[in-house]
């Protein structure tokens, strides 16, 4: 699910994935590194 609500937000609205990964907690032990993981996919 984690992947696709990304792909889902990355196709509308690519600068509000990182607050809504954070906002889920998605992984809440590793947030820092997930934005990081993101921003690289995305861009």
């Amino acid at each position: 699910m984690f992947l696709l609500c990304f792909i889902d937000l990355a196709v509308e609205q690519r600068s509000k994935i990182k607050i809504f990964c954070v906002k889920i907690g998605c992984y809440p032990r590793q947030t820092k590194y997930n934005t990081y993981l993101l921003s690289s996919i995305i861009e």
